[in-house]
C-alpha cells in the first residue's frame, strides 16, 4: 500500500531520504547494504535463512547488520527502526526502476 502515497513524493527527496539514513556511505557500501536488507527482509528477519540465501555465515550477517545499525544508528533487527528501512527499501527500488525507465 505505499504506492499510494509513495508515488506523490519526488525521486529528489527519496534520495535525500536514503542519503540521510545511509549518510557517509558510498554507492557500493549502499548497494550491498541494500542487497542485505532486502534478502533479511524477504525472510522475514530469520538470521539463518537470510544468511544461507546470501551465502554467508550467521555471525557474518550479524557483523553486517550491526556495521548497519552502528552507521546509520537504526538497527535493522529492531522492530521500531524496520520501518525506516523498509521506507528506504522500496525508495531505492523506486528511484533504480525509474533510472532504468529513462534510459
Amino acid at each position: 500500500n505505499m504506492e499510494i502515497f509513495a508515488d506523490l513524493i519526488p525521486l529528489a527527496a527519496k534520495r535525500e531520504y536514503i542519503k540521510k539514513i545511509f549518510h557517509g556511505y558510498s554507492t557500493m557500501e549502499l548497494a550491498d547494504a541494500i542487497h542485505t536488507l532486502e534478502c533479511f527482509f524477504e525472510h522475514d528477519g530469520s538470521i539463518t535463512k537470510t544468511a544461507a540465501a546470501l551465502y554467508i555465515h550467521k555471525n557474518t550477517l550479524q557483523q553486517h547488520l550491526k556495521k548497519i545499525a552502528l552507521r546509520t544508528g537504526y538497527d535493522p533487527r529492531s522492530l521500531r527502526s524496520s520501518a525506516v528501512f523498509y521506507v528506504v527499501l522500496y525508495f531505492y527500488q523506486d528511484i533504480h526502476l525509474t533510472g532504468f525507465c529513462k534510459a
